[in-house]
């Protein structure tokens, strides 16, 4: 009788381990990460980019190979033509106002009554509230910051068929200012990221956060136009 009574014991013990082991393996939530940054992070040029959705993106992104990688769940924030101040201003804000665009036109909407363009008051906090609960967060922006300067050959091209770079002195010049706007905007864009960085902290200090290397945004400017410039 004692035997039975101690195999009925242990068989009780062993069933409500086995019981406490499976409830504690379906509470187990998989790991979030959340991908912030501008169209290198989405995949633009990617085979299966799709640009029909509000956020366009490909399923062959880094972000989501990644995730997959490491056994995440993701959480796609990221956005086409993101800068670093409109990282911060709008995807990391509680809310942000935007500008209305004409879906047949695809330009910005003027409101003849506030003779200014029509804008709508975005509530952010559901996005907020993704990144809170993150365990890794991405990031991969400042590269539109430094593309935007692709504007560099463009402004000397005019000035060159203007006729104003009519010397030495006028092509150096030239020069100075084009350094001086990239120090100014790389500098901005490096003060940014770390403002970037401390609203993350402030949302979720325990999430893991990674920063992907810029790539070269001046890869694709003509330099050949400035060396015309310079012989001059």
């Amino acid at each position: 009788m004692k035997k039975f009574l101690a195999s009925i014991i242990t068989a009780a013990m062993l069933l409500s381990t086995v019981c406490f082991a499976a409830e504690e393996a379906a509470t187990v939530e998989t790991p979030v990460m959340v991908a912030l940054g501008d169209s290198i992070a989405s995949g633009y040029s990617l085979p299966d980019y799709d640009e029909t959705i509000d956020r366009p993106r490909s399923q062959l992104s880094a972000p989501v190979l990644l995730a997959k990688e490491i056994g995440y769940d993701l959480v796609d924030l990221t956005m086409e033509g993101s800068m670093t101040y409109t990282l911060l201003g709008n995807t990391l804000a509680d809310e942000y106002w935007t500008y209305d665009i004409d879906p047949e036109t695809g330009f910005y909407i003027w409101d003849e009554e506030t003779n200014w363009w029509k804008m709508t008051l975005v509530d952010n906090r559901a996005n907020v509230e993704k990144i809170k609960n993150a365990d890794l967060v991405t990031i991969s922006v400042g590269n539109m910051d430094l593309a935007s300067f692709y504007g560099i050959q463009t402004e000397i091209m005019n000035k060159l068929m203007n006729g104003e770079l009519k010397s030495i002195e006028d092509v150096t010049a030239l020069i100075e200012k084009i350094v001086g706007d990239i120090d100014e905007m790389t500098t901005l864009s490096a003060e940014n990221l770390v403002l970037v960085f401390d609203r993350i902290r402030e949302l979720n200090p325990d999430a893991t956060i990674a920063f992907q290397n810029l790539y070269n945004a001046y890869e694709q400017v003509d330099v050949t136009i400035l060396k015309e410039a310079i012989r001059m």
